[in-house]
């Protein structure tokens, strides 16, 4: 599991907190710290604007750019997406990138005096082909302002080795989670959604949704109309190059990155695909397959089975206009019946998370999806979803059972102080030397007194 600070730092206040804090905790909770390491862009690298661009006379593939870099300057660059207007990294004279010491240097005969660089010259993840466009999602753009001064390019990215049953923290709102139970620091109240749907038109006039049998998944759909030029922001794209994603469209990314910031899965289908004609209604359908699995079915056409795979004919893509978003919750235990009982059925790299256990608030992180990667995107009104209740286990916690499977006492209200912070349910027992626990619904893992008493050691310290 890969994260930032900087990204953390947007669930949870960690400012008072160092890199060296944040890993050291996460070593002491069971969260073991693969590496930690500092992602500054180099001094001297500031925010430009190219002014002007004009094709060298002596060069098919160059161009001479007037820059304002807090000074006029004049720099020959070979990026092939260079253009008037643009805010740009600028390597300033005496600049060192990697092995390469930016100097004056004349380049088929024009003197150039800086270097307009790339994500990937930066030391920051390939984006593309070309230089880095900057624009105000790193934050407010000053012409000559050290780049190093903005926290995403002066961070840390954090590796973390997660066991098998720690799916919740197969997310930045999971290790938060986790973090702030640590620290007892809340997690912060993140609302995206900050344009008001009451007049847009109703999502129930383009898709409907229908499920006559048990319920053994919780689903959530919103409608989204990318338009032509859909893309992401820069802080979302570097993001994504840090945790090496490997998605090409712009709605694969928005996808992956919403998954690694919230734990839910989520799925993009092409409305166009699925139903060419644009009057007719499309009509989505659940039904359970032999293992229990949740089959989407749109008319006779299976569209996928939740947490397991997606038929590719109908994902949407780079070229979509209508995307139906899905955001789903299937319990890891129907994820491992299933593709462990047929072994030939598909499965995607969505599997990784919902055999571990994806995050169970599908709305919420539907809600974080659409108000920071579709914010500036006409959106349909309202949502289609199907409810499910997930089964917690009610453990009898006994205080001398606790004391002795750690070899300590630890005082009842540090106890309930640290299940609490862990986001457990407390409820009295019959009698004053016990209690029931009721773990949060994205712990499956905990079933039973020793899952529980492991809870308490970890926050309360193995050192202690």
């Amino acid at each position: 599991m890969r994260l930032s600070k900087n990204w953390l730092n947007e669930w949870i206040d960690l400012s008072a907190k160092s890199a060296e804090d944040i890993c050291a905790a996460l070593n002491e909770i069971g969260l073991e710290v693969d590496s930690c390491e500092r992602i500054r862009v180099p001094s001297k690298v500031v925010v430009a604007k190219v002014l002007e661009c004009m094709e060298h006379e002596n060069s098919d593939h160059l161009h001479v750019c007037k820059v304002d870099a807090g000074e006029i300057l004049q720099i020959v660059c070979g990026a092939p997406n260079v253009a008037e207007g643009q805010m740009v990294a600028c390597a300033l004279e005496g600049a060192k990138i990697g092995e390469l010491s930016i100097k004056k240097a004349k380049l088929r005969g024009v003197e150039s005096c800086g270097m307009l660089c790339s994500a990937k010259e930066l030391g920051l993840g390939e984006l593309g082909n070309g230089i880095m466009i900057l624009d105000e999602s790193i934050g407010e753009l000053e012409i000559g302002k050290e780049l190093s001064s903005y926290p995403v390019f002066d961070d840390y990215l954090i590796e973390i080795e997660l066991t098998p049953n720690r799916g919740d923290c197969l997310s930045v709102r999971g290790v938060a989670r986790d973090l702030s139970a640590k620290f007892d620091l809340p997690i912060k109240d993140i609302s995206p959604l900050k344009k008001s749907e009451d007049e847009l038109l109703g999502i129930g006039r383009l898709i409907s949704l229908h499920s006559e049998e048990e319920k053994n998944c919780a689903l959530y759909y919103k409608v989204v109309n990318l338009g032509e030029n859909f893309s992401l922001n820069l802080k979302k794209r570097l993001r994504l190059a840090l945790i090496e994603s490997k998605h090409k469209s712009a709605i694969g990314g928005a996808l992956e990155y919403s998954a690694h910031s919230t734990g839910a899965l989520f799925r993009a289908y092409d409305a166009r695909k699925i139903n060419s004609n644009e009057n007719e209604k499309i009509s989505l359908k659940i039904k359970n397959g032999k293992h229990k699995q949740s089959q989407i079915y749109a008319e006779d056409k299976l569209l996928g089975v939740a947490g397991i795979y997606a038929n590719k004919e109908f994902l949407a893509d780079e070229n979509t206009k209508i995307a139906i978003i899905e955001a789903s919750y299937t319990a890891p235990e129907i994820i491992a019946n299933t593709t462990g009982e047929d072994k030939n059925m598909p499965k995607d790299e969505m599997v990784y998370r919902s055999s571990r256990g994806s995050e169970p608030a599908i709305s919420s992180s539907m809600n974080l999806l659409f108000g920071s990667c579709f914010e500036n995107c006409e959106w349909y009104g309202g949502s289609q979803q199907i409810s499910m209740s997930v089964e917690r286990a009610n453990i009898l916690v006994n205080y001398s059972a606790i004391s002795k499977m750690i070899g300590m006492d630890i005082e009842k209200k540090e106890i309930h102080k640290i299940l609490s912070r862990l986001n457990f349910e407390i409820a009295s027992g019959t009698n004053d030397e016990q209690f029931y626990a009721k773990a949060p619904a994205y712990r499956h893992d905990i079933q039973n007194i020793a899952d529980v008493c492991e809870e308490i050691v970890r926050i309360y310290g193995i050192d202690n």
